[in-house]
């Protein structure tokens, strides 16, 4: 477990069919400061070390601002870059509304459980 403030990340690599997947499991809350570059530098140093499917387990997130959906979208980005996916399951109501608001539910997918995430990859 990794720990930054009001964030604690928790791994688990899942072997599928497509190849090992990375499930992140976030507690806590994702905003300005420590806790957003905590875990984009964490998760940017695994899909460069060949993480490169990444699923984000966000049930216990308390609290996310804008800060923490940019850095949602910018670990997308490179995961694309990393030849990789990055997916998001189990997200409160509060990010999954700021997602479809914003329309980021096109370009960061989100899915009800882990398992219906882990399919297809």
């Amino acid at each position: 477990m990794i720990q930054s403030g009001k964030l604690k990340i928790n791994e688990e690599t899942v072997h599928g069919p497509g190849g090992d997947v990375l499930v992140v499991t976030l507690r806590g809350e994702l905003s300005l400061g420590k806790e957003s570059i905590l875990l984009r530098d964490h998760l940017r140093k695994r899909l460069d070390a060949g993480s490169h499917y990444l699923l984000l387990d966000l049930d216990k997130v308390t609290f996310m601002d804008s800060t923490g959906i940019g850095v949602l979208v910018e670990l997308k980005a490179h995961a694309v870059h990393c030849y990789g996916d990055l997916r998001l399951c189990r997200c409160p109501s509060f990010v999954t509304r700021i997602l479809f608001r914003l329309a980021l539910h096109r370009i960061l997918e989100v899915f009800d459980t882990q398992d219906a995430a882990l399919e297809g990859w």
